[in-house]
């Protein structure tokens, strides 16, 4: 398998982040003998660091399928504790071959911080003095 992917969070309140993988060429083998082109998948193992410690295994996931066109895949890894942690991502299927479509990248990565707003014992009311402000006021003169 090849290089491992690293990435850091911005922030030490980010709660989780989305990390999409791609597979540019798609997902699929080419039989030698006879040229069809069969399903394939590609596996990879994704840690969490946080701060200066130690990776530990998040998660094992296998892409399975068959495609020619692009594909991706989206996962969703919640933070190892408080504070700027790392993902790293390492490719555990062997790098492909000539016949073989499961070239892997890490597209993007998305951080999320939950925040949970409340406003106990308030609702929240509008009001559209003009008649006019929203395409339902416009409709309906």
């Amino acid at each position: 398998a090849s290089n491992n992917i690293v990435r850091t969070t911005s922030a030490a309140n980010i709660d989780a982040v989305s990390i999409t993988m791609l597979l540019p060429s798609g997902l699929s083998e080419q039989d030698p003998a006879n040229g069809d082109l069969n399903g394939s998948e590609v596996t990879f193992n994704i840690y969490t660091k946080l701060g200066a410690g130690t990776y530990s295994l998040y998660g094992t996931y296998t892409i399975k399928g068959k495609t020619v066109n692009p594909y991706e895949a989206s996962y969703r890894i919640n933070a190892p504790g408080a504070g700027t942690w790392s993902i790293k991502v390492e490719r555990v299927t062997a790098d492909p071959s000539a016949t073989q479509h499961t070239n892997t990248t890490w597209s993007r990565m998305t951080e999320i911080q939950e925040v949970q707003v409340s406003y106990p014992d308030a609702a929240v009311v509008g009001v559209c003095p003009c008649g006019y402000c929203t395409p339902l006021c416009r409709r309906a003169t």
